[in-house]
């Protein structure tokens, strides 16, 4: 059985305390698995401080939830009707011996704020991925470059007949080199971009796949939707495309003909964007995360352009113009309700 954790070098010590946690939820009883992890933890000082830190997270969320999203829970309590208790951690150190059970929340408000705490990466096996507030510059074997923005990942697959990438979550700007023999292309939930030499960026959100052609031409094609036939487009450069994928619609955008995406001069630019969407672009970027309380709330299209690398500067923006409170719980998580 291989027990290793890969220390991926993209990885900060909070990542790998949470990578072992994970981890030993599920192997408990693994020996060889607890003899790596004593290792770990001897390696410095705050590794042991780290995954102290996130055992008693995963404890204490629900008591100073509670006190926070005590309307949100009772809306949940509504339209999901049952509740369920999350246990504490089957392996914690020696040297925490406090085991309580969380208090019970409502299963969807609980979901959130568990997921939002995990790197993404750990559910998938990328070949490229960042970190939150991480970029990353890639030289592809043909010439072409990938530039991946924060908390994204990608696979590459090359042949002597095509180039493949697959945009598993995040964003990625593509500046292609050109060849008539091998097409590129980047799928991303079913959405497929054909180019043979050209520059476009791919953003994945939760119910939208969003193309934009900087540079050149681009083919986009697009999944079957309700037994319709597979729809294709061509963009000109400063076209965009958003491909719903809920309803299988698609809105053609006019965006400005600048070569580099917004992201690449460290803005957010949002276009009747639904909230939910909007918190879950600056979780990328910040290591606190953002938690949307208020469901009703998470259809609301946003329209505007916000500067990135400064939260408390974008805290005030979203209170101010859309009147909402952040309260922070740990120096991890920021509760917007």
């Amino acid at each position: 059985m291989k027990t290793n954790i890969p220390q991926n070098t993209n990885n900060t010590a909070h990542e790998q305390a949470q990578e072992w946690f994970i981890k030993l939820q599920a192997e408990p009883d693994n020996q060889p698995l607890l003899d790596q992890f004593k290792q770990w933890l001897e390696q410095k000082e705050e590794h042991e401080t780290l995954y102290l830190e996130t055992c008693l997270l995963w404890q204490d969320m629900g008591t100073a939830t509670e006190k926070v999203v005590s309307s949100a829970e009772e809306d949940a309590r509504k339209t999901q009707g049952s509740h369920r208790k999350l246990e504490t951690p089957k392996h914690v150190p020696k040297w925490f011996s406090k085991q309580r059970v969380l208090p019970a929340l409502s299963v969807t408000t609980l979901f959130v704020l568990v997921v939002a705490l995990l790197p993404p990466h750990l559910w998938y096996s990328p070949d490229y991925f960042t970190t939150v507030g991480e970029q990353q510059t890639i030289r592809l074997a043909d010439g072409s470059t990938l530039h991946l923005n924060s908390q994204s990942a990608v696979n590459v697959n090359y042949s002597d007949s095509f180039r493949s990438i697959e945009l598993l979550y995040g964003e990625a700007f593509f500046e292609v080199a050109k060849s008539k023999t091998q097409p590129f292309r980047v799928s991303s939930q079913g959405v497929i971009a054909t180019a043979v030499g050209t520059a476009f960026n791919v953003r994945q959100l939760e119910h939208e796949v969003q193309t934009t052609l900087t540079e050149g031409k681009l083919k986009v094609d697009f999944p079957r939707h309700n037994q319709e036939k597979i729809a294709s487009l061509t963009l000109e450069a400063g076209q965009g495309v958003s491909f719903s994928k809920d309803t299988g619609s698609l809105s053609l955008t006019k965006n400005h003909e600048l070569y580099l995406p917004d992201w690449k001069r460290h803005l957010l630019r949002l276009d009747d964007v639904p909230l939910s969407d909007v918190v879950a672009l600056l979780n990328r970027h910040y290591s606190q995360k953002l938690v949307l309380l208020d469901i009703d709330r998470r259809a609301e299209k946003i329209t505007g352009v916000i500067p990135l690398g400064d939260l408390d500067l974008t805290l005030k923006m979203l209170n101010k113009s859309l009147h909402l409170e952040a309260n922070t719980l740990f120096h991890r998580l920021v509760l917007l309700r």
